[in-house]
């Protein structure tokens, strides 16, 4: 394990994951009700529904107009905590995501390719340049 943390290039941060740290902004095409691809996505947050939505936007019907889902992992360390693997906000016609790896990118691609089927079309990524720290 030292080996390969020491064999990093200079000045790279790894997720928890042991990935390089490199932000990435995926973008889909929504193609059903907001409603629905929440439903399908919700589960992501490890969390219900109405926890999930705590910040959701309606209008005054109460129809669902911005929600924002935590994508989260049980944590694989004893310490209690979750891992964050990204951040999905959903609006009619457009989901967009923010991750911090190639790998995370690639599993959320599928993931949600998997809930929403054709309901759902990738756009792109987009690699989000660090300005310092």
């Amino acid at each position: 394990m030292a080996k390969e943390f020491w064999n990093i290039p200079t000045g790279r941060m790894l997720n928890e994951d042991g990935e390089i740290f490199e932000k990435q902004l995926l973008t889909w095409r929504l193609e059903v009700p907001l409603e629905v691809a929440v439903d399908a996505l919700y589960s992501l947050t490890l969390k219900s529904k109405e926890n999930a939505l705590w910040n959701a936007k309606r209008d005054n019907d109460g129809t669902l107009l911005w929600a924002e889902l935590t994508w989260i992992r049980l944590g694989k360390k004893k310490d209690g905590w979750n891992d964050l693997l990204g951040r999905i906000t959903l609006e009619p016609g457009s989901i967009k995501a923010e991750v911090n790896s190639e790998g995370r990118a690639t599993r959320l691609k599928i993931e949600v390719t998997k809930r929403l089927g054709d309901g759902v079309a990738f756009e792109k990524a987009v690699l989000i340049k660090n300005k310092g720290f």
